[in-house]
């Protein structure tokens, strides 16, 4: 299907967000800082799930380096419940949706989903 990043310094997250993507047959790359996820922006992921509480960087910061670097990268950016403000605003800096933690998975799913059928990605039989 297509090739992710999850950038969270949380290994709660982690560990949720990497076993459910493999398991919608997606490649699964993670950064745990924001530099990190700069870094690894080279292995070229079509979709980046992005916390904006990040270590090492501004979320918000990363989210604006990974459009210059990549400008067809989508982002989804992870709010903590209490921050749809951030949300918000990577909405304006560039990323397609935001997410709030707790994590609801279908609805991610979801949003993927959706995103990859835009993209021409998504196998039809996964999208009603």
């Amino acid at each position: 299907m297509a090739k992710m990043m999850v950038a969270a310094d949380d290994d709660a997250i982690l560990s949720l967000l990497e076993p459910f993507l493999v398991s919608l047959g997606h490649e699964v790359v993670s950064a745990t800082s924001g530099e990190e996820a700069l870094e690894r922006m080279h292995e070229r992921p079509e979709i980046v799930i992005l916390d904006t509480m990040i270590s090492g960087m501004n979320g918000l910061q990363v989210l604006e380096e990974i459009k210059e670097l990549a400008p067809s990268t989508e982002v989804i950016v992870m709010t903590g419940h209490d921050d749809t403000g951030l949300g918000i605003e990577g909405l304006e800096r560039g990323a397609f949706e935001y997410v709030t933690r707790p994590l609801n998975l279908d609805h991610l799913k979801f949003v993927l989903e959706f995103k990859l059928k835009q993209m021409g990605m998504a196998d039809s039989q996964t999208i009603s």
